[in-house]
């Protein structure tokens, strides 16, 4: 690898902590005096701290992520910094990971100390001023809104999951999830009856409950609305026929203000149709 003009280490000794650390690094700064050209991706964070020679040559990079709304995307982009967050249990909370792992991660977060806490603060600030990729004036505010914002959305992650479950559970089916500015998959979009559901970011998050025969359209008129709708994420759970879908509909609408969720309208809850 160290002969090669253009190279990718990916988590290159990832497991072993410490050991890891120091010789990721030794190779990171054998790459950098060779003049080598190449990506050195790794969650070893302490290298950071490590007095590696030509760091000249060494520039940081991170994906991409953007906020709206309370909401994050991977925009699967490299901008200049370092990746502090992985927002792992965002991630586990969109992709269905059990509420009550959730929560126990969150509990043994204290037995864990977080990235850089370690770190001597005046190191860290020297070193954001000599580094040329280093992050700018107030990142460290911006950091803090950032982590603030984070425990929003994990919030709004576990409510997310509680709503879908209950709306599972009432119906006996299956929900199909729809990300933010996705489309609903085609089996959604012939003339399918079904019963949706969108969260919309607010803080605490608010619930819009409808039924549609064209969950396509139907999406995309609450989207042009603007925020908070165009990027709010939805659930849709196919059913029989139109009124079945209208059954369901009150009855999920009732369900959930019953149960704390806060809702955009009631209006179709009031009466309860009939299956």
């Amino acid at each position: 690898m160290l002969r090669s003009p253009l190279s990718v280490a990916n988590q290159l000794l990832k497991i072993f902590s410490r050991d890891g650390t120091r010789l990721a690094g030794a190779v990171l700064e054998a790459m950098a005096q060779r003049g080598m050209t190449g990506i050195f991706a790794t969650h070893l964070h302490d290298i950071l701290e490590l007095p590696l020679d030509r760091r000249d040559r060494i520039i940081n990079k991170r994906l991409a992520i953007e906020q709206q709304g309370g909401s994050y995307e991977w925009k699967y982009l490299l901008e200049d910094g370092v990746c502090k967050d992985s927002l792992a249990l965002v991630t586990a909370a969109r992709f269905g990971l059990p509420e009550e792992i959730i929560r126990r991660a969150e509990d043994l977060a204290e037995y864990i100390p977080e990235v850089g806490k370690l770190r001597n603060e005046a190191d860290t600030s020297q070193r954001n001023e000599i580094s040329p990729s280093g992050p700018s004036k107030g990142t460290d505010t911006a950091s803090q809104y950032k982590q603030d914002t984070l425990e929003d959305q994990q919030q709004r992650e576990l409510d997310f999951q509680r709503a879908v479950s209950l709306a599972e559970d009432l119906t006996g089916q299956a929900s199909i999830p729809i990300p933010p500015r996705w489309n609903p998959p085609p089996a959604l979009c012939n003339n399918q009856s079904c019963v949706y559901m969108i969260q919309l970011t607010a803080n605490p998050p608010k619930y819009y409950v409808g039924e549609t025969d064209a969950l396509s359209q139907r999406l995309k008129k609450h989207r042009s609305k603007g925020e908070p709708w165009s990027t709010s994420r939805a659930v849709a759970l196919p059913v029989a026929d139109k009124s079945e879908a209208r059954a369901w509909e009150s009855r999920l609408i009732q369900k959930l203000a019953q149960g704390g969720f806060r809702m955009e309208s009631i209006s179709d809850g009031r009466t309860l149709r009939h299956l």
